[in-house]
């Protein structure tokens, strides 16, 4: 059974990875140079002003992950 967890995970990782992408390219180069200039930290860049931003495309990850058609098993949750 871990094997099949395994084996689907490594399916949706490259799906994870082209949806966080598209997500840290939509933040606004400006903002984060304003950011800066304020004297946010690398944390409180982060935290207060990359994650709000892409926050509805994680969201977006999460609820077409467990959704993908799934060729491994016949259980599927949507």
């Amino acid at each position: 059974m871990i094997a099949v967890a395994v084996v689907h995970a490594w399916r949706l990782f490259p799906f994870g990875v082209v949806i966080f992408l598209a997500g840290f390219t939509s933040v606004p180069q400006d903002v984060l140079d304003a950011a800066t200039i304020d004297g946010a930290g690398f944390w409180r860049r982060n935290y207060q002003i990359i994650l709000p931003i892409i926050a509805p495309i994680i969201m977006i990850a999460v609820i077409f992950a467990p959704c993908s058609p799934s060729r491994i098993s016949a259980s599927s949750i949507c």
